[in-house]
């Protein structure tokens, strides 16, 4: 048996199980030691996320193998490849492990176009750079979510 001032017999030993509720599923109950590898969420609802989001592309986007960038389209109607509306656009960073869920309908069609006047830098000229490799995770028409945003997104404030 250990004593207070002794060492415990295994790395684990004093890491309690957290309640089943603040898990979200029992069988993360047992995962032992806690997770090292992190992914970092952020929620883009205003320019400054988005400077945040289009600053970490710029650090990573001379980066070829592997890409760095991995995107998807989420809303109504986009995966069955018809005229739809995209909720949220995810961009996972693969070199800083954050993910930026950008909220296209609370920020509208203008998120896309924001410019970084620094390095004229934005969201969409990312998307349709050659020279960033991305990979896509939507396996849906890409542009015709844009056309049925683009003409739903005036009623829409922007932040």
């Amino acid at each position: 048996m250990n004593s207070p001032d002794s060492t415990p017999s295994s790395p684990t030993a004093n890491i309690e199980p957290l309640p089943a509720d603040t898990v979200g599923h029992r069988d993360l109950q047992n995962r032992q030691p806690p997770l090292t590898n992190r992914i970092d969420y952020r929620l883009i609802k205003t320019d400054n996320g988005i400077n945040i989001l289009l600053a970490a592309i710029h650090s990573v986007r001379h980066v070829q193998e592997p890409p760095a960038l991995f995107v998807s389209f989420h809303g109504a109607c986009i995966e069955r490849g018809s005229m739809g509306t995209i909720s949220v656009f995810t961009i996972y960073v693969a070199q800083i492990k954050t993910t930026f869920l950008v909220d296209v309908l609370f920020m509208g069609l203008d998120c896309f176009k924001y410019v970084i006047r620094e390095n004229n830098l934005s969201i969409q000229s990312v998307l349709e750079s050659v020279e960033i490799p991305k990979v896509s995770m939507t396996f849906a028409i890409p542009t015709m979510p844009f056309t049925a945003h683009a003409e739903s997104s005036s009623n829409m404030s922007t932040t």
